[in-house]
């Protein structure tokens, strides 16, 4: 039994399906930008101390993006003012008050972290032996998503603000299928039945994060890393 958490760097690639969502594709490129993954899970190891091994369990993956919006609002505020001014002939000043308008300038900049948060169920393959100390794995196999469920906000065509949570079921799909997964283990025990191992990772999702019926589509992949306990039993 295996307890891990890890981050990563992520990629994503995102592109219109006509070009007639070009522009949305310009308006979500400048204003959103990729942070980090994070990984948490439980995971059960079947096999030999040296041999191949079969590994399942539960994965909780979060895609962390940050939303970024700055614009520049131009407002007219009228203050109550001298607006005329009449010298007559005798010398004499009148004063005639109006409302003068003062032009400023608001900078408005919204700023918030996105999130798609995905549970998965890890369908593993690998080969374990040792070097020394060190028991040493390598895997690859498959992630079956199981759930999605993405937070935060992003603009519209008509540079308006969205709520992802309100309108998810617009935008992207509730589960996305299967992820390719490669990775490359490194144990060291302490005891008989505990030890600590230190695992880099590849995860590759095969399919478009987004519905057929939104104007883009969005694909991921993960490179990281994680650390955990194991226990044998």
């Amino acid at each position: 039994m295996h307890v891990f958490a890890g981050a990563g760097m992520i990629n994503r690639k995102m592109d219109s399906k006509s070009s007639e969502h070009n522009n949305l594709l310009i308006l979500r490129t400048n204003t959103e930008s990729v942070l980090e993954a994070q990984q948490f899970g439980l995971l059960v190891n079947i096999g030999k101390d040296r041999g191949f091994q079969f590994t399942t369990g539960l994965q909780a993956t979060y895609l962390i993006e940050k939303f970024e919006f700055l614009d520049l609002i131009r407002d007219t505020v009228y203050n109550p003012a001298v607006e005329y001014r009449y010298i007559s002939l005798r010398g004499d000043t009148i004063n005639v008050n109006g409302q003068i308008p003062t032009f400023q300038t608001f900078e408005f900049n919204k700023k918030i972290y996105n999130s798609h948060r995905l549970f998965e169920i890890p369908l593993l393959v690998g080969y374990k032996t040792h070097w020394n100390n060190l028991g040493i794995t390598a895997y690859t196999g498959i992630f079956a998503n199981v759930n999605l469920t993405s937070e935060g906000e992003i603009l519209d065509i008509e540079n308006v603000f969205i709520s992802v949570r309100e309108t998810g079921s617009n935008i992207y799909k509730p589960k996305v299928g299967l992820s390719y997964h490669f990775g490359f283990e490194l144990e060291k025990r302490f005891t008989n039945n505990l030890s600590l191992q230190l695992k880099p990772t590849f995860q590759y999702y095969l399919n478009d994060f987004t519905n057929a019926s939104y104007g883009l589509e969005q694909r991921y992949w993960i490179i990281g890393g994680n650390a955990g306990l194991k226990y044998t039993f």
